[in-house]
């Protein structure tokens, strides 16, 4: 960052200042060893000092690697939608399954139901892995599914779904994946 008016550290300090923004993973590399303990305040990841050794680089940018990944799992663990004017996060483990009702999705949760505007097809393609759709109108979650018969899913709940024969087979094919 030689000759440009703000050093490494201020741009962290910048960065760190937009909330509005996704906030990067910060890892300085620097001649300076000084400077070390203002990395902590901008919530670097790590802080190597040229030369940098081999092995450390590795160690920092696999924990990089390791965050970034978490972070996105993390974000795969909730299901974002509009309702009454707002954003709202729901964990998927709080979904029990999902009903298309007239252009709306009614959500089965532990905290009861949300009906909003979405399109059934739609989720089930954003959270295939967790949810398998059972028939034209349900999704349900797999780590819901207490027991099932070619034509019926029990879930956890005590909530009783009809499985579509038509789905039976994707259905049992995907659980199994599941339960692995």
């Amino acid at each position: 960052m030689d000759g440009n008016a703000i050093n490494g550290m201020g741009m962290a300090r910048q960065i760190r200042g937009m909330e509005q923004i996704k906030q990067p993973v910060i890892i300085f590399v620097t001649g300076y060893e000084k400077y070390v303990y203002d990395a902590f305040e901008v919530e670097a990841l790590g802080y190597l000092v040229k030369p940098v050794n081999e092995q450390k680089f590795a160690e920092v940018f696999s924990r990089a690697q390791d965050k970034i990944l978490s972070e996105t799992e993390q974000k795969k663990k909730t299901l974002l939608i509009q309702y009454a004017g707002a954003n709202k996060a729901i964990p998927l483990d709080h979904i029990y399954y999902m009903e298309s009702r007239k252009h709306k999705v009614v959500l089965y949760t532990k905290d009861g139901e949300l009906e909003y505007y979405a399109k059934i097809g739609e989720l089930e393609e954003e959270l295939q892995g967790q949810f398998c759709r059972i028939h034209k109108g349900y999704l349900v979650n797999l780590s819901c599914v207490d027991e099932y018969s070619k034509t019926e899913i029990m879930l956890t709940n005590g909530d009783k779904l009809p499985l579509s024969k038509y789905k039976y087979e994707d259905f049992v094919k995907a659980y199994l994946r599941f339960m692995q």
